[in-house]
Formats: C-alpha cells, structure tokens, sequence
C-alpha cells in the first residue's frame, strides 16, 4: 500500500518534471527554428533524445517504473540504412524510448501533435513526418529513409488496447516498399500495463511495473513483391507478417517470407 501510494506521488512529480521540462524545451525549440535546416534538425533530435531518456531516467530514480532495454539491439537501429522500425504500441512511454535511444531517427507523427503549442516547434524543428495527407506522407518518409534516418512508426496509429489484438493499417508497409527498406521490428511489453490508452495519469497499478523492449526480426519489403505481387497485395502480405511478429515474441521463431536476422 505504500509503495502504491509513493508511485502515485512519484507519477505526479515526473508529469510535473515532463511539463516543466517541456516548457523550458518548447522555448529552445522556437530558437532552434532560426537555424539552417539539417543543423536544426540534427541538435533539435539530440534534444529530444536527451529530454525523454532524462524523462525515463527519473521515472526510474522515483522507482514509479522499471525499465529493461535492448540497448545494443535500439543502438544497431540508429546506424546507417533504409529502416522503416515498427513497434506494438501499449504506453505513452513507447515513443519515448525509441526517440530516446535511437539516435537521429525521425517519426511519423500525428497531425493533432503539429497543432499543440507545447509540441509544434519541437516537431518542425526536429523535421518529423506529418500524417495529414497520405501521400505526402509517402514523400517525405521516402526523403528521411534517403537520408538514411531510421524512421519510426506505430503501425496501430494509435496506443493499444490492452486485452483486445492488434490492429495494424498498412502505412508502414506501404512506405516501406514504396522505399525498399528493411523493416525493424521491436517488442514493447509493460506489465502491468502503464499510461495505457484510456487510463488516467493517476491510476497507478497495485505493483510496480516494467516496461521491457526488446529488438526483435528484420523484414525486407521488396521479398513480398516477389512472384510478380502487386504493391497492394505485398502491403497486406507484409502487414500480416507484422502482425505475427508484433504479437509474438523476440525468441519465437523468425518464420515468413522476408525474414532474416536482426543483425546488421
């Protein structure tokens, strides 16, 4: 009971650490836009990385959640590639470990998030990828995979719904064979479930949880247009294997048209 009620103080404190941290950001964001353009983009995605891996890291220090990273395996991620990484989506904290821990990669982002005042300057300044429109959608991705940046997205759009299956769209496949990039696939899995779609700040579960990442299968796109497929049919092909691996394991087998190793 104690410790519930400590982790219930503790999340109170690192919203209170987010928010300031996030205001104090939002201003060197704002100058960070006066910058040239790959230069801003480059110092706008390290201060992502340092604020959120700093936002983990108290989370930690208040002991409100445990964390086990893959860290060599969200290292691997950050190096020079077409990497399109797709993850399951079960907590807020997901995006914060990927943007913290893979170095430079981009993000597609929602368009509601380029209209927060607390947010809009960092996602301009950092170059991330709107979803707006779709198609150019497929442009500005295919021009950050170019530019060999690991580009993130959750194949879900949106946070999961604990208890019920996944339920993928075919954005990350299309962009990834629009590319001809290898698809990275990472397993979160936080038990119990935290900040979970739905779930108030303050519902604090009855034991401390742990989030655990762990970098899973590659999957190269151009293997499902083999046999003369369509690019529409390679999509729901690969978003299927998706499926299976984002609802296995890292240490089931690696089965499935395009698989390989992760190992790069």
């Amino acid at each position: 009971m104690l410790d519930r009620s400590w982790r219930l103080v503790g999340t109170a404190l690192s919203f209170v650490v987010f928010g300031l941290g996030a205001v104090l950001a939002s201003a060197l964001f704002v100058l960070l836009l006066a910058v040239p353009g790959r230069v801003r983009q480059r110092l706008a995605r390290a201060l992502v990385r340092v604020s959120f891996r700093s936002f983990l890291r108290v989370m930690a220090t208040l002991r409100v959640c445990d964390f086990e990273l893959d860290r060599e395996g969200l290292a691997r991620l950050g190096a020079p590639g077409r990497r399109v990484i797709v993850a399951n989506h079960p907590t807020l904290l997901d995006v914060m470990v990927l943007l913290g821990y893979v170095k430079q990669a981009s993000c597609v982002v929602k368009s509601l998030v380029w209209r927060n005042p607390f947010l809009a300057a960092a996602v301009r300044a950092a170059n991330y990828v709107p979803n707006h429109d779709f198609t150019q959608l497929l442009r500005d991705s295919d021009a950050a995979l170019a530019r060999d940046e690991p580009l993130i997205v959750f194949p879900e759009a949106t946070r999961s719904v604990p208890g019920e299956p996944l339920r993928l769209q075919r954005g990350a496949a299309t962009i990834a064979l629009e590319s001809d990039a290898v698809v990275e696939v990472v397993h979160f899995r936080c038990e119990p479930v935290l900040l979970a779609k739905g779930d108030a700040w303050y519902r604090v579960p009855r034991r401390r949880p742990c989030l655990a990442v762990s970098v899973g299968a590659s999957l190269r796109a151009r293997e499902y247009l083999r046999g003369g497929a369509s690019r529409s049919v390679a999509a729901r092909r690969l978003t299927q294997a998706l499926q299976q691996e984002l609802e296995g394991s890292p240490s089931d087998a690696r089965s499935g048209a395009g698989a390989e190793t992760a190992a790069h």
